[in-house]
């Protein structure tokens, strides 16, 4: 399954049925937000797409709805695009590029997700 796809998918249990959107309501963060940025819900954890202006996925970011005995998320990132550079530095030099997401928490209220097109 493409990245693309996995967003998708993702993106659609969360809207019907997962029962997990109230999440981001109760942290202030709008449906219409939500919708735009195509934030998912799969296997007890919510996907954040990592997306280039254009709105290619160049990776996913999860975090997990529950947390640990420290009071955090565990968050990792599920996969990213074939053709990122490599890092270069680190105990895993070839490894891709990290691709920072930024927390739909930091938004203010009148930025919007939605200027990005559409995933491609």
């Amino acid at each position: 399954m493409s990245l693309r796809e996995k967003v998708i998918k993702a993106h659609r249990a969360l809207l019907n049925g997962s029962g997990e959107l109230p999440y981001f309501a109760e942290r202030g963060i709008a449906e219409q937000t939500v919708r735009g940025a195509y934030l998912g819900y799969e296997n007890g954890a919510f996907l954040y797409p990592c997306r280039a202006k254009s709105g290619r996925v160049l990776g996913l970011h999860y975090k997990s709805k529950t947390r640990g005995a420290k009071g955090k998320r565990r968050q990792w990132w599920g996969a990213y695009a074939e053709d990122l550079p490599p890092k270069g530095h680190g105990k895993k030099p070839d490894a891709p590029a990290k691709i920072v997401p930024f927390g739909m928490e930091t938004l203010r209220p009148r930025a919007r997700c939605l200027d990005y097109p559409l995933l491609r």
